[in-house]
């Protein structure tokens, strides 16, 4: 006999089961048929099963659609529960599942119940709670298919529980290779005026012509990563990375930088909030220091795709030690001072048929000059946009090439009194192949070619530059 208290309300089960009960003891034969299509009324009127049919035909978001529409009514009868919470598990609504299984339990213990629970617990990113309710599974000792499904989600939780976990990364690296212009220098002479209005021609000294040396990189860095909660965690990071050229020491640097940040993740959105401090050494003394603070969104869009978005603000300053052209003092180099803001959007693409990852990023910014030169002229304050493209392709297992494209256009704000013929513009180009060799987990050698071209209408800005190297990382 069909189980009445699952279809009907509790008034209407008492009611219909003093009937049944008059019946088997012999009174009011007459109603036999009256009762039997009420039964029949209320069985062809229930929604459980038509959610049950389109279930059983592959169509789980049609089934939760037509539960949806019962559930202020039927729900906490079980065998409704029950199709509801499998119709929106299967139709990615975890968070209704969850609910609808959770009310089942709460009056009787059932194992098929409970492993859908759990299962709806996995998707939502309770690991911990999922994985309870898998090992209360395990403990009724179920039918050998079921036990091995239940290992795979716990074997699975396992690992997530254990990336989650704090974690540390360390990386260090040497490089060795070519630069041909090391201080991104003109070749050419170029026209400027001196003291402010005498016009002459200037060429450039041994010092700050284009010059080209092999060069040595070592670089050191360590992340770690700490979760506070399911959803919230921080992160903390600091490098170190030395350049020496072999011909000389003037353009030898070293970059320290220290950051860390904030993640948070709803759902599928993800949010960072980048912080980073960073001092530029040249020459044993100290060129520019950098202090940023950012916000980063990124969602995934499908199973291969992602979208980005991000904004920066950065300081940058410069030391207060006047520099030469051509053997002519400058003003100091507070001048240089600039207040920088950035706004990206950006765009991850997974290829699987071709073991390839595309990226695009476009990103607009401005440099507001906070200083000034002698004659009050704001000659490095700029407006900028610049467009990344990025191609990553595996042509065997432990193999990665890598092609990276940036192009930058930058209009300055004034004209420049030294270079007085027009307002500064630049377009700058950046092309770099990269392959890497991930010999193991701790191990990767790689080689990259890097060209650059800086076209400026002002000659003493235009240049180009390209850069060959081979290079080891280990990690651990």
């Amino acid at each position: 006999m069909v189980r009445l208290s699952w279809l009907l309300n509790d008034t209407g089960a008492m009611i219909v089961g003093l009937l049944i009960n008059c019946l088997e003891k012999g009174f009011y034969p007459a109603m036999l048929n009256i009762v039997t299509s009420l039964i029949t009324f209320l069985i062809l009127s229930s929604p459980i099963g038509e959610v049950r049919t389109l279930l059983e035909q592959g169509q789980p978001q049609t089934a939760f659609e037509v539960a949806s529409k019962y559930e202020d009514e039927w729900a906490g009868e079980a065998e409704f529960d029950f199709y509801y919470g499998v119709a929106a598990l299967e139709s990615g609504h975890p968070q209704y599942a969850s609910m609808a299984f959770e009310r089942i339990l709460m009056r009787q213990d059932n194992p098929r119940v409970r492993l859908e629970f759990a299962r709806s617990l996995y998707v939502l990113g309770d690991l911990k709670a999922a994985r309870q309710e898998f090992q209360t599974v395990l403990s009724v000792e179920p039918p050998v298919e079921v036990t091995q499904r239940v290992n795979i989600f716990l074997s699975a939780i396992d690992t997530k529980l254990k990336r989650q976990a704090r974690h540390w990364n360390h990386q260090l690296g040497w490089n060795s290779g070519f630069d041909s212009n090391v201080n991104s220098a003109a070749n050419t002479s170029f026209e400027a005026t001196i003291f402010g209005q005498v016009p002459v021609t200037l060429f450039p000294s041994d010092d700050t012509k284009k010059q080209s040396d092999a060069y040595n990189e070592i670089g050191l860095s360590s992340t770690v990563n700490v979760p506070v909660s399911q959803r919230l965690g921080y992160f903390v990071n600091a490098g170190l990375e030395g350049r020496m050229n072999t011909s000389s020491s003037h353009f030898d640097s070293l970059n320290v930088s220290m950051g860390g940040g904030g993640r948070y993740q709803f759902k599928q959105h993800r949010f960072r909030w980048p912080v980073s401090v960073q001092s530029l050494w040249v020459d044993g003394e100290e060129s520019r220091k950098l202090l940023s603070v950012g916000s980063e969104w990124s969602l995934p869009v499908g199973t291969s795709r992602q979208v980005s978005a991000s904004m920066q603000v950065s300081g940058i300053r410069f030391p207060n030690n006047a520099r030469y052209i051509g053997g002519i003092k400058q003003a100091d180099n507070h001048q240089r001072d600039l207040d920088q803001a950035v706004l990206g959007l950006g765009l991850w693409q997974n290829l699987s048929s071709v073991a390839s990852t595309v990226q695009g990023n476009l990103m607009v910014g401005l440099d507001h000059a906070r200083g000034r030169d002698s004659g009050g002229n704001d000659i490095y304050g700029k407006t900028f946009v610049a467009l990344q493209l990025a191609a990553q392709y595996r042509p065997w297992v432990r193999h990665v090439l890598q092609v990276r494209l940036l192009s930058q256009g930058s209009e300055y704000e004034e004209i420049d009194p030294r270079f007085p013929t027009a307002v500064r513009s630049d377009l700058f180009t950046n092309v770099s192949v990269d392959w890497q060799w991930l010999a193991s987990k701790k191990l990767k050698y790689g080689a990259s070619f890097d060209y650059s071209d800086n076209h400026s209408n002002l000659d003493n800005y235009d240049y180009d530059r390209f850069k060959l190297s081979i290079g080891v990382d280990y990690l651990w």
